[in-house]
């Protein structure tokens, strides 16, 4: 019986448990999950029978957003998908069957997606922020030359 434990982009063969070797085209598929950008760095993949266990890190940028990231696939989840969330290292583990890539893709997206609009919204909303405050400081000192 034979396993592997690689990334899903290397070019070396995969193999499974039975050797049938019609499993190889779960490779690609997986791959085409993790296309395009993301939140997190390149997965781990580990491949047995019919399932995909998948270990992923959020990339640095997107670390300070961990707990973010973990609300979002939570909230947003379909019940059939697990994940595993390590806040330390900033990884996120699931067990997927092959079935389910699609299904795990949409998510992914989404929650891309989601973390996106919520980054740039805290982003703008910080800027109003200090924009009132610049204003409110402004008003002050205009009133005041114009009382004293």
């Amino acid at each position: 019986m034979a396993l592997a434990a690689q990334s899903i982009n290397e070019h070396c063969d995969i193999l499974f448990t039975g050797g049938e070797g019609n499993h190889l085209p779960f490779k690609n598929n997986l791959a085409s999950v993790f296309d395009g950008e993301s939140f997190f760095h390149e997965p781990t993949a580990f491949y047995y029978n019919d399932r995909t266990r998948l270990q992923f890190r959020v990339k640095d940028e997107f670390a300070t957003h961990f707990v973010l990231i973990k609300g979002l696939v939570e909230f947003t989840r379909p019940a059939t998908l697990k994940f595993k969330f390590t806040v330390i290292d900033g990884l996120i583990e699931t067990d997927v069957d092959v079935n389910q890539f699609d299904e795990l893709k949409s998510l992914l997206n989404l929650v891309f997606n989601e973390l996106w609009k919520e980054l740039k919204f805290k982003a703008s909303l910080k800027k109003a922020i200090q924009f009132e405050e610049r204003y409110k400081l402004e008003r002050a000192e205009v009133y005041s030359t114009i009382l004293h």
